[in-house]
């Protein structure tokens, strides 16, 4: 947010803020809690409890400390009649008060207490309260249990009302289920009179394969003011069907529809708005040990009346499982496509302690001023000084979301003592194949939108593609293990000021070889491709070539503690813009520790050379060198884990680095964990 300062005229001022930054005070809350009980027999008991509080919102100041100190009190009791072997009859009084200077650390009554009562939260600070409730009831074994309760609630002399509760409960009926709850409340509220009525019943048939449900839901208030927005009349009601058959454990389906009518003020006039008609099936088609196939459907439409308007979604989920051939092929499938909306967001950065933050801050243009695009995501611990804050947002975009998440493991290592040579060959070979999206396009009309997954990249407002998959030969082991991996990643984000697209693809093969016991050759070759594109921010777009080979060589001193000797070489260009290129050598030295298996230390030194052509402070120059500098770089890092005992942990960590023109770097941190 921007803020304008304005002249004052006359003295007076002429704006709607002040530059005022609230102190917070240091504040002290007490409660001391009595509560007691006496049982004068097995169906007779007396119950209360007193609560006394000291609130000091300020203890710099003694000014109005004459309200610190609060009260409250409840008082009950309980009588239980007993009919026969089978029912009795129980009754319950009790009464709280609460002084209007009482303050609590947990909430005193239910979440929807303020809703039961139609009164606001805090807008009845200042008055003493008085809950009077009385319950009477009658249970009978095999049956279930039925309860009538008159509650009355005064807030000083500005709110008094009465309620009164029906509860019937008949749950222990064989194959038969039947729950109500209804009450009904009648306030007067500043001189407002108002009615809230609630209602929800179920009942419930449910034998060994086959069950239904009905269920009917019901609210209203009415009031004789309509001036004051809090008291704002309203209505709706909900009706439920559905029934299934199968086994719930097993397989079953079960198809289901339910219609809410929502009523509310038009021209002062309590009228219906709008209804929705919602239709599901929910089913599991298979479930055993090798297989499993869960199908969701839903199908709602959504008519208002206001604007003469109707809307249709499909939701829908699949989940399904499958093991094959002695588990060598293993398939996972999720698909669901359901309605939502997408926030136009923004977003702001804020400066925190370095190390506390993700980004870090490249003045492009170099006019002091922090823009937008010219955060980027830190490569060091001490340059990560800023944090992305989401603002406020209050426009959103209606859009159909489709998920898709789908994995096939092949692993034939079932076979490697197989008589036949060919299929024992096969044992060795292991792949790994994934694919997801996340796709948002908009919401148009009543067209619905099935599978947004084959639509253009352009017509989309937002998506996340991946695709990875990883081809192995002695996959995990040592002697002649080849890796060769795809993969790709797109995605586009859109906020208030412009969409934002990136895409990822590399291809990657890794060679291990244990030359000898203590001798381990790795080699990783490395093709990636990169692409960036924002709508407004051009600093921000590129198009990158990565190649990169790099032998390593590992010696072990014993089983663990080793020395790894690495050299790696990497051509990056940007094919678009000013085409910058980068040539990098990288040598390393690594060396791991272990002495008895609860320490271990691990010690790291690179020399990095980047012969780098281009304009060397831009977001372009820090994605391509990675955060180092033009010329030759060094880093080196180093690892303490030591367990003091049973339950401590103890981690030291170092890291330094040196780059052309700049002095060292040196970044340490401490940390003591507990492990109970």
């Amino acid at each position: 947010n921007i803020y304008e300062y304005i002249m004052p005229i006359d003295g007076q001022r002429q704006g709607n803020f002040e530059p005022i930054i609230k102190i917070t005070s240091p504040k002290k809350r007490q409660l001391a809690v009595l509560n007691s009980y006496t049982a004068f027999n097995e169906n007779s008991e007396l119950y209360y409890e007193i609560a006394g509080s000291n609130f000091n919102k300020n203890l710099f100041s003694t000014i109005d400390d004459e309200d610190n100190k609060g009260f409250a009190s409840m008082i009950g009791f309980k009588k239980k009649i007993k009919i026969d072997s089978t029912s009795n009859i129980y009754s319950k009084l009790d009464l709280k008060y609460i002084d209007k200077n009482f303050e609590t650390i947990e909430r005193i009554f239910g979440p929807e207490f303020e809703r039961d009562w139609g009164i606001e939260v805090n807008s009845f600070n200042g008055q003493s309260q008085t809950l009077a409730n009385t319950t009477f009831g009658y249970r009978k074994s095999n049956l279930g249990s039925v309860d009538y309760t008159f509650e009355s609630l005064k807030l000083g002399t500005l709110f008094s009302g009465q309620k009164n509760t029906l509860k019937v409960n008949l749950t222990e009926i064989n194959n038969l289920e039947f729950i109500s709850n209804t009450s009904m409340m009648a306030s007067t509220n500043i001189g407002t009179n108002s009615e809230f009525v609630r209602s929800n019943n179920k009942l419930v048939l449910d034998y060994e394969k086959i069950w239904a449900e009905l269920g009917y839901e019901y609210e209203k208030k009415k009031s004789n003011d309509q001036t004051i927005t809090n008291t704002a009349d309203f209505a709706n009601k909900l009706f439920k069907i559905k029934t299934g058959f199968g086994n719930k454990e097993k397989t079953f389906v079960e198809i289901g529809y339910k219609k809410k009518i929502n009523d509310s003020l038009v021209e002062n006039i309590l009228n219906e708005v709008n209804n929705y008609d919602s239709y599901f099936l929910n089913s599991q088609i298979i479930n055993n040990k090798k297989s499993t196939l869960n199908v969701y459907l839903n199908f709602n439409r959504l008519k208002s009346y206001l604007n003469d308007n109707v809307e249709e979604y499909l939701n829908t989920r699949i989940i399904q499982r499958q093991k094959i051939l002695k588990n060598s092929f293993n398939s996972d499938l999720f698909f669901e496509s359901n309605a939502g909306n997408l926030p136009q967001q923004e977003y702001t950065f804020i400066e925190v302690e370095p190390g506390m933050g993700s980004y870090k801050w490249i003045d492009i243009n170099g006019n002091g001023i922090q823009e937008l695009e010219e955060f980027e995501i830190a490569v060091f611990e001490d340059e990560a000084i800023f944090i992305r804050v989401l603002l406020p947002n209050q426009i959103f975009l209606k859009t159909y979301q489709n998920k898709l998440n789908y994995s096939l493991q092949t692993n034939f290592s079932v076979f490697q003592n197989s008589n036949i040579d060919f299929i024992k060959m096969l044992s060795i070979i292991s792949n790994k194949f994934q694919i997801s999206a996340d796709n948002k396009a908009e919401y148009r009309g009543n067209n619905i939108i099935l599978n947004s997954l084959f639509k253009g990249k352009d017509d989309l407002l937002a998506y996340n593609i991946g695709l990875k998959n990883s081809f192995a030969i002695n996959r995990g082991k040592n002697r002649y293990s080849i890796t060769y991996t795809y993969a790709e990643n797109e995605k586009k984000n859109s906020y208030s000021f412009g969409s934002n697209q990136h895409m990822s693809r590399f291809n990657k093969i890794n060679i291990a070889h244990k030359i000898n016991p203590s001798t381990l050759f790795e080699l990783v070759a490395n093709s990636e491709r990169k692409i960036n594109s924002s709508e407004n921010f051009s600093q921000k777009n590129y198009k990158i070539k990565e190649d990169l080979i790099k032998p390593k060589l590992t010696y072990f001193y014993d089983e663990n503690n080793r020395i790894n000797f690495s050299y790696a070489n990497t051509s990056v260009i940007n094919l678009i813009g000013d085409k910058e290129t980068l040539q990098q050598e990288n040598l390393g030295i690594e060396m791991y520790f272990d002495t008895n298996k609860k320490d271990g230390a691990v010690i790291n030194f690179n020399y990095y050379n980047n012969k780098f052509d281009g304009e060397s402070n831009s977001v372009i120059s820090y994605t391509m060198m990675n955060g180092l500098k033009n010329g030759e770089n060094f880093t080196w890092s180093f690892t303490l884990v030591k367990k003091l005992n049973k339950t401590l942990d103890m981690n030291v960590r170092y890291f330094g680095r040196k780059s052309p023109k700049t002095k060292s770097i040196h970044n340490a941190s401490f940390q003591v964990r507990a492990n109970f």
